[in-house]
């Protein structure tokens, strides 16, 4: 249609006919031409073409296309251009130009509904507004506006709540000099969270800025600092990163899931349910970022095959793999953080995480199977077409898969090798990803330095450790004290605790699991936990019955609570990087919060009456 309209006009000779039509093809299937939100952007350039044209095709029904949402596309507009220089800089100044109309929000809607052909170029031709003073800055103006209103909330809040007087150690934090230190750290705590959260990628250089004025007030001193910036979990991480680089190198995880979902014979429901399981399972077992990594390509592959679109795909994956990364005391930096923080053992984990995060992830995945039952439906899936590398054999399978298991088994069994060989209490944690590294770094000899320098995200690890140590002067100043007699106070005048002898503790259970779920759907969880850590360690103190279960509260809350909006958990963040920068389309937030707020309230429901069954069972 395009070339024979382009012909009749004369602005091609009829001898270009097929060699356009062909470029158009080959340019629709290769995926690049495709917007997304049923708009695509075909463009070629045909040597010998003078100057730019431009044709636009609207249509009522829309067309397949090879989309990255798989939306039929109902708007078309197809840019020719010829191969000379001067072309060519304003063919991609043009490009870019209608490429950004039409991702744009605002103006890709007022294109799509109106009728009027003139008003369709004048939307495509106009240039782009002046940002405003508001809009260009808005990032600087919302941290601006955070900042006053938390420190306008900081100091009513800490002249507000009073410690009791009967306690020397804690009542001296009810005194004004207190108050205004206590002020001053939440303000520069809650600026380094706010700043990650509206600069991510200069989130290292606000925690330093954040650490080192703390440490030149005299707040916080160097000693202090080291030992808050919790070593252990550290250099636990540091391995656990070199480790499973090393296994990703050899295909190790891909190869273990491709066969194991190759047996399942071609069922479609089946595939869809061990996509999700399988994202949860090896979550628990390497880690969020590495599990979605793997997964996320295999689904890719699936929705392929199948031509439907990967964003249910890559939602509802994210969100069993949250929720898979509290089965396990590895599956999540938390996990790791409050092993060492409070002192829990992998059994301990076994004991409370894992079934409430089993119920939760059974039942998650259902609900998910049945929501997006519609959206997966399309050509049943041959699993031989699900590629496992060449290079993986079964032999060169078998030396990874016995150091993971050995390392595995090493973490599951730390207590009685540390009763067995005398060592301190969760010194074979440390051990485990050490000694693992090390025999790793001997079997790949000159190259066990490269995976030492590019295996762990040292850009990570150097957020890790000044948010620790941050996070450690609000106990030191008396602000968690605070917010655990906030949550003590709360917690007696709740429903439950008029109920039964252990309602007060059921109270500050639920306070503090859907205080960090809520918490934590909108700032990286880390630093919630890292601050909740010590009101936990308060609240536990006051003797509160059954108190022990405010730490799976904790890890529940703040792993779960990431589904909420995706910005809610690193995993959230890998997965919408991957899909924008495999497919060129831009993941939006109105795509996440529907099904996120569901299965968040859904999920919280279930850890609720877990917790409290668990409770119950105790005393």
């Amino acid at each position: 249609l395009v070339a024979t309209k382009l012909i009749e006009k004369g602005l091609i000779p009829p001898s270009s006919k097929s060699l356009i039509i062909e470029k158009f093809v080959k340019k629709e299937k290769s995926a690049l031409s495709a917007i997304g939100k049923g708009v695509a952007l075909p463009h070629i350039r045909i040597a010998g073409l003078k100057g730019i044209i431009g044709v636009f095709v609207k249509l009522a029904h829309g067309v397949e296309w090879n989309a990255p949402d798989n939306e039929r596309v109902k708007l078309a507009i197809f840019m020719l251009a010829g191969e000379d220089d001067v072309a060519s800089a304003e063919y991609l100044s043009s490009l870019a130009h209608v490429a950004s109309v039409l991702n744009n929000d605002h103006l890709r809607k007022e294109i799509l509904e109106t009728d009027s052909s003139e008003k369709i170029i004048e939307l495509l031709a106009g240039t782009t507004a002046k940002q405003s003073f508001l809009t260009k800055y808005r990032s600087a103006v919302y941290f601006t506006t955070g900042m006053v209103i938390i420190i306008i909330l900081s100091f009513l809040l800490m002249s507000a709540v009073k410690l009791p007087a009967t306690e020397p150690e804690l009542s001296k934090f009810n005194e004004t000099y207190w108050i205004g230190r206590q002020v001053l750290v939440m303000t520069l705590f809650f600026a380094m969270v706010l700043g990650t959260l509206l600069f991510f990628q200069y989130r290292v250089a606000i925690a330093a800025f954040a650490l080192s004025a703390l440490l030149s007030i005299g707040i916080e001193d160097i000693d202090s600092a080291t030992k808050a910036m919790s070593l252990p979990t550290i250099l636990f991480i540091i391995g656990t990163m070199i480790i499973v680089r090393w296994l990703e190198n050899r295909n190790f995880f891909r190869f273990i899931v491709t066969h194991a979902i190759r047996r399942l014979g071609n069922k479609p429901f089946l595939l869809d349910a061990s996509l999700l399981l399988f994202s949860a399972i090896l979550t628990s077992l390497v880690g969020e970022v590495s599990s979605i990594i793997v997964m996320l390509q295999l689904a890719i592959e699936v929705t392929k095959v199948r031509k439907t679109s990967i964003v249910p795909y890559l939602i509802a994956m994210v969100m069993t793999t949250n929720i898979g990364s509290a089965l396990t005391l590895i599956g999540n930096p938390i996990g790791i953080y409050l092993a060492f923080s409070a002192k829990l053992t992998f059994v301990d984990f076994l004991k409370f995480a894992f079934p409430i995060s089993l119920t939760t992830l059974l039942a998650v995945t259902l609900f998910l199977l049945l929501y997006y039952r519609k959206s997966w439906k399309g050509q049943s899936v041959d699993l031989k077409q699900l590629t496992s590398e060449e290079t993986t054999t079964q032999k060169s399978f078998i030396t990874p898969a016995v150091i993971f298991i050995t390392f595995i088994m090493l973490i599951v069994l730390h207590v009685p090798i540390e009763n067995l060989l005398k060592a301190g209490k969760q010194s074979t944690l440390l051990i485990a990803p050490l000694l693992t590294v090390a025999l790793i770094v001997f079997i790949e000899k000159e190259n066990g330095r490269f995976l030492v320098e590019r295996g762990p995200d040292w850009w990570t690890i150097l957020y890790f450790m000044f948010l620790f140590a941050s996070a450690a002067c609000l106990e030191s100043t008396g602000v968690t004290a605070k917010f655990a007699q906030l949550i003590e106070t709360g917690a007696e005048h709740m429903p439950l605790a008029k109920i039964a002898v252990w309602g007060k503790t059921a109270n500050a259970i639920l306070l503090v699991l859907w205080g960090s779920a809520l918490l934590s759907g909108f700032v990286d969880n880390l630093p919630i936990v890292a601050a909740l850590v010590p009101v936990v360690n308060s609240l536990i103190s006051t003797g509160l019955p059954g108190a022990h279960l405010l730490w799976w509260a904790l890890l529940t809350g703040a792993c779960f609570g990431g589904n909420l909006t995706m910005i809610g958990s690193t995993a959230n963040l890998v997965a919408v990087g991957m899909y924008e920068k495999q497919f060129k389309a831009q993941f939006y937030f109105s795509n996440w919060i529907g099904t996120g707020s569901i299965v968040t309230f859904f999920s919280l429901c279930i850890a609720s009456v877990c917790l409290i069954l668990l409770l119950i069972m105790t005393l």
